[in-house]
Parts: C-alpha cells; structure tokens; sequence
C-alpha cells in the first residue's frame, strides 16, 4: 500500500499543470487498444505466410497495413499534441449535488476530431475545430462539504482508426 501511495505522490507531482496549458511530447502518452494489438497479431500473421508462401502481393499487402498502423499512431498523437486548456472553472454546491466543473478547450490551429476529457467516472467527447475555442462541462457527484480537490483529468482520443489511444494526465492546481 506505501508503495501505492508513493507512486500517486510521484504522479501527482509530476503532471500538476498550471492554466493555461498546451499539451506537449512529455504529457502525451500512447499505447495500442485492444483492437490495435489484434489487428498487429493479424498483420504478423500474414507477414509469417507471406514469408512462408513467398508471396509478393501478401508482402505488399502486409506492408501496406503496417504502414497504416504507423501512420495511425502518428496522427494519433498529433491529435493530442498542442491542445490547449484555457479555463478550469468548478461551482461551488451542496453536499451530495453534482458540482459543474467547466473546461474551456482551444485547438491551435489545428482541428481535433474525437477528443475525450474524463474527470472521474464522468466523461464527454467533443470534436474542435481550427479556430476558435470550445466549452465542455462535466458534472461530479460530490459527497462532502467544502471546497473539493479537482483530481486527475484525462484528456484522451483514439482517433484516427481505433488503434491507438493517446492520453494526458493532469492534474490541475485549481479546486
């Protein structure tokens, strides 16, 4: 259990953000979904009976996936890179109402298709354009008095085929 309370500190610590934030390389982390690691133990798969049947069109094939998986993984995390969090705004409640936590979200001249903010159990996905920025309102349970600790917002996507999932941990300096 230490070691668990350790490692939430060490987590803590290093992805508390100040607004605003732009998301960077350092913040982003990418690994493939479920479907990502099928869909790499099927192109393995005809990569061993191309070699076996020596095949030229299943090498092409095979390639072909491969480099869509690649360039999948790019624009994955390109999707991700540069976002900006202008505005964290959470309401003050009563015990036991749903507190309103607004986040206001800028695309950087670039447009973002299916991007996820999760804080808690609550999530919603919004799609950015180039310009102009967006707002996006999550509802939390609250089961105490007082002002409430933020806690850890995932920004997440897995755009473009669903063979990769791109997210940043934030924690926000803000209650």
């Amino acid at each position: 259990m230490r070691v668990r309370t350790a490692l939430t500190t060490w987590f803590r610590s290093r992805h508390q953000v100040a607004l605003p934030v732009r998301l960077a390389r350092r913040q982003i982390f990418i690994l493939p979904t479920r479907a990502g690691l099928v869909f790499a133990l099927l192109v393995l798969t005809m990569l061993v009976a191309s070699i076996n049947y020596t095949n030229n069109l299943a090498f092409l094939l095979t390639f072909l996936l491969a480099s869509l998986a690649v360039i999948s993984a790019v624009h994955c995390y390109a999707n991700l890179r540069g976002l900006e969090i202008i505005h964290v705004r959470q309401w003050p409640v009563s015990c036991g109402a749903e507190a309103r936590v607004r986040f206001v979200l800028q695309g950087a001249g670039q447009a973002r298709r299916t991007v996820q903010v999760r804080l808690g159990q609550t999530a919603a996905t919004l799609h950015l354009e180039a310009s102009g920025s967006q707002e996006l309102s999550l509802y939390i349970p609250t089961f105490r008095r007082g002002p409430m600790p933020l806690g850890q917002v995932v920004v997440s996507t897995r755009y473009p085929l669903g063979l990769f999932r791109a997210w940043a941990p934030l924690v926000f300096s803000v209650q």
